[in-house]
């Protein structure tokens, strides 16, 4: 990893300050997120810059927008976690009975939990199943429970760090801003003006076309030398190739 001289990270320090100190001596790590538009960070929708490589799915967002602030439960299991039939009805009947909105998420529990600290973990019974009670438990606590309120001042918190480490002077800002100008110093101006309209050419593309990254890095019509355009070149037939 030491090879590297940069290795950039959809995070920011203020979310995971102990991983990337620790990761200083091994591979030092320059947080440049979170890469998500302003809006989901507080700020108007009209100054969202489109940082995805991706049309975004909006209905997910508007319809957390309709609900009432801190009404919606978050329920994640971890990435990697496959669950068995009978927990799924377990979870089912719980998120039922709670009469609340909620919205599955595959993130990291642990860091939820221990690190960021804005949910609580599900304790499994004997069998090794997070019986409804459990689940319902839980519910009724990070609603209404005494650690309610922290829990919540804790996601304000992160998202204000947020706000702070993408904004101009930012920590995340900062490291973006260094990162351009080592490359700029080390390749000259017209080079790196060059990769970043070939950037911005290739989101565009993405999104005209609603293909995700690896799609539109194989179909994206290359630039050519003798235009300002692109151009996509079809194979020849085979035939024709042994002509020429």
């Amino acid at each position: 990893m030491k090879t590297y001289k940069w290795v950039l990270g959809n995070s920011f320090f203020g979310l995971e300050k102990d991983a990337i100190e620790s990761m200083a001596d091994l591979c030092p790590i320059s947080p440049i997120g979170p890469l998500v538009p302003p809006s989901l960070l507080g700020a108007d929708k009209d100054h969202d810059t489109g940082v995805e490589m991706w049309k975004v799915e909006d209905t997910c967002i508007e319809w957390l927008n309709k609900g009432a602030p801190s009404s919606v439960i978050y329920v994640s299991f971890g990435s990697l976690v496959v669950l068995s039939a009978k927990q799924m009805e377990c979870m089912a009947k719980a998120l039922e009975n709670s009469n609340s909105p909620f919205i599955w998420v595959p993130t990291n529990a642990k860091l939820i939990v221990d690190v960021f600290r804005i949910g609580l973990r599900l304790r499994a019974n004997q069998d090794g199943i997070v019986s409804n009670e459990e689940v319902e438990r839980c519910i009724r606590e990070i609603k209404d429970g005494p650690k309610s309120v922290e829990l919540k001042s804790n996601a304000r918190e992160l998202r204000i760090a947020a706000r702070e480490a993408v904004a101009g002077g930012g920590s995340s800002d900062k490291n973006i801003q260094l990162f351009v100008d080592e490359i700029i110093e080390s390749c000259g101006s017209i080079e790196i003006s060059e990769v970043v309209n070939s950037m911005k050419d290739l989101i565009d593309y993405s999104r005209e076309t609603g293909t995700g990254p690896m799609e539109s890095l194989a179909k994206f019509p290359r630039r050519t030398s003798s235009s300002s355009g692109f151009h996509s070149q079809a194979p020849q037939p085979e035939g024709q190739q042994q002509q020429q």
